[in-house]
């Protein structure tokens, strides 16, 4: 199922792919801050390789479930894609 899930990534937003980190409680930020104080992003590689590792230690009931959802916003990004303003 993790396959499915690597297939689908590339079409979601940034939005999207933020959320599914969120769902899979992946942390975007380091732990350190930058000299202004603003949280430090993680490497996106870094943040992939946690979606997928939490992703395989959910139930098979729970990853159909991440799965029908990333599927619905992917077909959703691509249709954003194709026409920029919705209409």
């Amino acid at each position: 199922m993790t396959d499915k899930l690597l297939k689908m990534i590339p079409k979601l937003s940034a939005v999207e792919f933020t959320g599914l980190a969120r769902v899979l409680k992946v942390k975007l930020y380091k732990d350190e801050k930058d000299e202004d104080g603003h949280f430090i992003t993680r490497d996106f590689s870094d943040v992939l390789k946690d979606v997928l590792d939490n992703f395989e230690k959910q139930s098979r009931e729970r990853k159909r479930e991440i799965l029908r959802i990333v599927k619905k916003a992917s077909s959703k990004s691509r249709g954003r894609a194709a026409d920029p303003d919705g209409e």
